[in-house]
């Protein structure tokens, strides 16, 4: 499977899941920041720098979607696996299609999990 591919599947997963997925000019607005994902009065955002390359994407995507209860959506049997790849990291307390992450001790109220860049930007 292509990176592009990929990167469209885990668009539209995200999308399943209510996700908003947004490419915008961080370094511009946050200098060292490449992206990071939040929720926001109780809705779920995935940012990343538009100029962040194919692999950080699928990277911020997989974080991401890790913390959410796939077991009930159909996706491709390559994304179930790159998905659980990393093993039980980030399962424990899952958020649930519906957004209830009430069972997720780690992620309570307003919460922002981002990544900055290793140099200047």
């Amino acid at each position: 499977m292509t990176e592009s591919r990929l990167l469209e599947q885990l668009e539209a997963l995200a999308e399943k899941l209510g996700i908003r997925v947004r490419y915008e000019n961080l370094r511009k607005t946050a200098p060292g920041l490449t992206g990071g994902f939040c929720r926001i009065r109780g809705e779920y955002h995935l940012m990343m720098d538009k100029r962040t390359g194919r692999q950080e994407r699928v990277g911020f995507f997989l974080e991401a979607l890790r913390r959410f209860e796939l077991s009930g959506i159909y996706m491709t049997p390559r994304l179930r696996s790159l998905l659980e790849g990393m093993g039980d990291r980030g399962r424990e307390g899952a958020v649930s299609a519906d957004g209830d992450d009430s069972r997720d001790p780690g992620f309570q109220g307003d919460e922002t999990v981002s990544r900055a860049t290793g140099g200047d930007g």
